[in-house]
């Protein structure tokens, strides 16, 4: 939640103000707080402040509620497209319920216990495009692999449903395959061995080859593949579109939390993208404003990255604003955010809560 609201805000957590999935709630004060749960361990990564707090009892003193779109202090980037009149369509990001209106459509497939709290924009969304809740799905075996792709196939199908239907301008679609399964097969070089090193980051590009086509198979690397038809699928369906990958982080197992994770991946193309330009040292910060530019948006003073305008074969200023309009505000400045039992026990499944 930290890196993926970065990524589509252009600001850093402690500007955007989301720290996690999950926030403490005062009941007495009515107010919340989500950096007492920022702390990162000083052990290891499963005996964090966060982790310390979800099994303590309260004694009424303190709740856990889930962070979501009000807990967020910087518009994202569907906000901005929508306010500067571009049509948007958003699947399935995260911490982004309640779901607030945009110029277009946006559907979030986790539910909340309280069925007053919106999971699309428009509304009808909701029961049009309803997924029934699955059993849990963590791509740790053969089995559960399927299940979990067969859990989320239907949303990558109304995707292209709410796509044709909108035509947006902007299309977000979040897929959560490879990082699922990489919770569950982190050990995918040494499978099944009692005692197992953490895979050492310096790697040559034939060992790295080798490792792949001995494990071509293993349920990691399909779920690479996987996600591969994706991609594949969004450009044959739009060919001239730019098309942007970004992941939140890279993999390399330190527990189930991310702090001390490898560079992670950008990738941008399309007709309007140089072939074969390097990104190196490209920031999760620059995505926000270089799809900006790409939707000839003005850039906001208030962004911390910077529009990777050299990877454009032509490319077009967009001007500049101090900042962008206010997020929304709920009437009481916050709103209780409680998951569903499904959606709970698959974030403690895979670690990220307790």
């Amino acid at each position: 939640p930290i890196v993926w609201t970065s990524i589509f805000s252009g600001r850093s957590a402690e500007r955007h103000g989301i720290n996690g999935y999950r926030k403490m709630v005062f009941p007495r004060s009515g107010r919340s707080a989500m950096n007492l749960l920022l702390m990162q361990p000083s052990i290891d990564t499963f005996y964090g402040l966060s982790h310390l707090v979800q099994r303590l009892p309260s004694l009424g003193l303190w709740g856990l509620s889930h962070a979501g779109a009000y807990d967020r202090r910087t518009p994202m980037l569907w906000d901005v497209a929508s306010v500067f009149g571009r049509r948007v369509v958003v699947v399935n990001p995260l911490v982004n319920l309640p779901v607030l209106p945009v110029n277009g459509a946006m559907i979030d497939f986790k539910k909340s216990q309280n069925p007053e709290i919106p999971t699309a924009y428009p509304r009808q969304l909701q029961e049009r495009w309803a997924i029934d809740p699955m059993p849990i799905a963590t791509g740790g075996t053969d089995e559960s692999y399927a299940l979990l792709l067969e859990r989320l196939r239907p949303g990558l199908e109304i995707t292209f449903e709410l796509a044709a239907e909108f035509d947006p301008d902007l299309l977000v679609y979040y897929t959560r395959v490879a990082d699922t399964v990489s919770h569950m097969n982190w050990d995918v070089w040494a499978r099944d061995r009692v005692l197992l090193r953490d895979l050492p980051e310096r790697r040559s590009d034939a060992e790295w080859e080798a490792l792949v086509r001995g494990r071509i198979d293993d349920r990691l690397f399909r779920s690479y593949i996987h996600t591969d038809s994706i991609i594949e699928r969004v450009v044959a369906a739009y060919p001239s579109a730019t098309v942007v990958i970004a992941s939140d982080h890279g993999w390399t197992f330190s527990g189930y939390e991310h702090f001390g994770s490898p560079d992670g991946v950008l990738i941008v193309s399309g007709p309007a993208v140089k072939k074969a330009h390097s990104l190196n040292g490209a920031s999760i910060l620059d995505v926000t404003p270089t799809v900006l530019e790409a939707l000839g948006i003005p850039l906001s003073r208030e962004l911390e990255g910077e529009p990777l305008g050299d990877i454009w074969r032509v490319r077009h200023a967009s001007g500049m604003v101090d900042r962008y309009p206010a997020v929304a505000a709920s009437e009481d400045g916050r709103v209780d955010v409680r998951l569903s039992e499904e959606d709970e026990e698959q974030l403690r499944a895979l670690g990220y809560i307790d």
